[in-house]
This record gives structure tokens, sequence and C-alpha cells, in this order.
């Protein structure tokens, strides 16, 4: 997989574990599979993107976009654009990028933090009216904030290490939701394969988990 970061301060790959010593062509290992991450912006990530290809960077089955949050970065044509969201301003910005947004480009909203879902659901279809964009859906569940989540991705430590316990595994689960969307835009017809847990998932009681 090739992780194309766009956004100029290049905190995704501080997030991967990568330092600034680091080559800017940059390759992590995960599992089965890698991912080799660069920082382009502007022209040149449209050109790989779109024009001459990653092929100087290897062969990859799949491209993830890292953009910032501006109105540009919801005007890439034809890809799968993971929209988050995480309050009333965040979503005034969406929804302007949103109306720039190619009508070939399929949006998926995703709510941070943990809201009732049934108020994620009404923002969510108030998004998409006002966006006037039709390709759309949401991530029924908001991927709620978690102290274990934010110190992991602090330390560049996948996420994937962690117990599935309490908001964490509602992380985690909202997480492989959208990496199954991503998977039916690359391979069609076909299921996610499984998903392997670093870590060693625990019983999750409601109630008495869900502040651990």
């Amino acid at each position: 997989m090739l992780y194309l970061v766009t956004d100029d301060q290049l905190d995704a790959r501080r997030r991967l574990g990568i330092s600034e010593s680091d080559p800017d062509v940059a390759r992590v290992v995960r599992g089965a599979g890698s991912i080799s991450v660069v920082g382009l912006a502007g022209a040149h990530a449209v050109d790989v993107l779109y024009r001459s290809g990653p092929g100087r960077f290897g062969k990859f089955d799949a491209i993830i976009v890292d953009t910032p949050p501006v109105k540009k970065g919801g005007c890439l044509p034809g890809v799968l654009l993971i929209a988050p969201t995480d309050g009333d301003d965040a979503s005034a910005n969406l929804i302007r990028m949103l109306r720039a947004t190619p009508a070939n480009t399929d949006v998926v909203l995703v709510r941070i933090d943990a809201v009732p879902r049934k108020d994620w659901e009404r923002d969510a279809t108030t998004i998409h009216d006002a966006s006037n964009h039709a390709g759309g859906s949401y991530l029924p569940g908001p991927l709620p904030r978690t102290d274990e989540v934010r110190e992991a991705l602090n330390r560049g430590q996948s996420v994937w290490t962690l117990p599935r316990r309490g908001p964490t595994r509602e992380f985690i689960q909202g997480v492989e939701s959208l990496a199954g969307a991503a998977w039916a835009r690359v391979r069609p017809g076909t299921t996610l394969p499984l998903l392997a847990a670093s870590a060693a998932s625990v019983v999750h009681i409601p109630g008495w988990d869900d502040g651990a």
C-alpha cells in the first residue's frame, strides 16, 4: 500500500512510527504487507495519482491520500473520500468542501467523539443534504476518543496492538468497517479478509467496561 501524505507538517509519518531521520520514502511493515509512506503536495501528488502513476515508488494494491481538512481535499475525482468531523464547526467546513467534490467520488462521513447514534444520524443527513452531494453514506457508529488510542498514535504504535475493550473496542470496530468500505472499492465482489488483532480480545461487559 502507498500512503501519500499531502500535509506539509507530515504528522501522519510520526503517527506511523517514522522519525524525521528516516528516508523521504519510508517503508513500514504491517503483518504480511507493507506501507510505503511518501510526502508530496499539490501538483506532485496529483501527478502520482492521475498522470505518471506511482510506479517510481513500487507496485501497490491501493493508495491512501492523507489530506488536511481544506476545500481542495474533497476535489479528487473517482475516489473513496473518508470525511471525519468532530463538531459543528468541522461539519460546516465539511459541507463547503463537499460542495466542490466531484459526483463520481463516494463519500463516507465519520463522526469523531462519542455522541448518541440518533444525533449523528440526524447530523449526517443534514451534511449530505446541505452539500448537495448525491454519492454518500456515513459510518453509523461514532468513533469515540480514548486515551489508549491517542497515546498509541502519539507513540507511533498501531491501534491494532491495543486490547479490545470499552470505547477502544468500538473505535477499532469502526476502523474495520472503514477498511471494509475501502476493500469493496479495490476488490469488488469479494469479502474483506478477517483482520486478526495483534492484541487478544477480552470480554466486554457493557456498563462496567465502557469507562475503562
